[in-house]
């Protein structure tokens, strides 16, 4: 038996092996802000990490979009991939989320919801650092958060309907 244990007999266990009772909790298990930073600042790290290679992804698929679509269309096009970019990484970030152990939905939601939407904002000015113009369709931007949201709506709603 270790130092930080002491032996413990139920009152009702006669002839019955000693427990064994930590006498120092805390030592064991995590502080509440390591907790927090794993539940709460992971996620969030990892959510400005996939806005900022987004943001890098735009660039190359925008050319090439331009370059396959209409003169007049080249604008929109460089908008409507930042919109497929984001759609691709809501459904990637609502499945990591959802997949991810750990304590309930409603933690998760609470990551999520300000995580995309960081992100995908964060996305859109590497985006135009790398030297994406400015477009007429900023809107993009919510189109991450939403369809992460979506997912994770569909998924309680999954999980509180009724069997049969």
């Amino acid at each position: 038996m270790s130092e930080a244990t002491v032996p413990r007999m139920s009152p009702c266990s006669f002839g019955a092996q000693p427990r064994s009772v930590d006498v120092n909790p805390v030592s064991d298990r995590e502080t509440p802000a390591k907790g927090l930073v794993r539940e709460f600042g992971l996620p969030l790290l990892g959510f400005l990490v996939a806005g900022v290679a987004v943001g890098l992804l735009w660039l190359p698929a925008a050319r090439l979009a331009v370059k396959l679509s209409e003169p007049v269309e080249g604008a929109a096009a460089q908008q409507l991939v930042f919109a497929l970019l984001g759609a691709v990484a809501g459904v990637v970030s609502a499945v990591v989320i959802l997949r991810r152990p750990g304590r309930g939905l409603h933690v998760r939601v609470t990551v999520l919801l300000p995580g995309t939407l960081l992100a995908s904002g964060l996305g859109y000015m590497v985006g135009h650092l790398t030297g994406i113009p400015w477009g007429a369709a900023p809107a993009t931007v919510l189109v991450w958060p939403i369809v992460a949201s979506a997912l994770m709506v569909l998924r309680l709603l999954v999980s509180v309907a009724p069997a049969g």
